[in-house]
């Protein structure tokens, strides 16, 4: 049997649908923005990262010290979100290199031109050490990428929002 309802039921029913599809898009769009928000942060703050340490370098790649490289990437250590950090020279060998405490010493082999990855929760930014417009070598910089576990803290507060509303 078929059990019809009222015109009062219906349209509460509308509006709670169209609240709750408001609701979605609202918090949908504000996770999104801040997710890319983080993104950029984060690649612009290890862009800049790695400017600051080419320039900091670049007398050592000069004259091939590397101990005063070790010590200018042993600096990221004040910087919690950089897992690790190479200086590579101007043929693209490792230099000098430096990784946070309790993490693995894996470096790429080889040196990449201008490049920024993500993979997992690690993101990968070359930065080539351009001097006088001579190629001198490049920065390599792991930092923390946060990105997959900010997504679902957000979209575990999105649940429980639209639960409560």
């Amino acid at each position: 049997m078929i059990r019809m309802h009222s015109l009062r039921q219906k349209l509460a029913a509308v509006v709670m649908l169209t609240t709750l599809a408001a609701l979605l898009v609202s918090v949908g769009i504000l996770i999104a923005y801040d997710l890319r928000q983080y993104h950029r942060a984060l690649l612009g703050d290890m862009s800049t990262q790695a400017e600051l340490l080419g320039h900091m370098t670049s007398a050592a790649l000069s004259f091939d010290d590397n101990r005063l490289a070790e010590e200018n990437l042993a600096l990221l250590r004040i910087r919690p979100q950089v897992r690790a950090g190479a200086i590579y020279n101007a043929r693209g060998e490792l230099f000098a290199s430096y990784a946070a405490p309790g993490e693995p010493r894996r470096f790429p082999a080889r040196a990449r031109g201008d490049n920024v990855t993500t993979e997992g929760n690690n993101l990968f930014l070359f930065r080539r050490i351009i001097e006088n417009g001579e190629l001198l070598g490049t920065v390599y910089l792991r930092a923390e990428y946060a990105m997959v576990s900010r997504t679902l803290d957000y979209v575990g507060i999105a649940a429980l929002i639209t639960t409560l509303a």
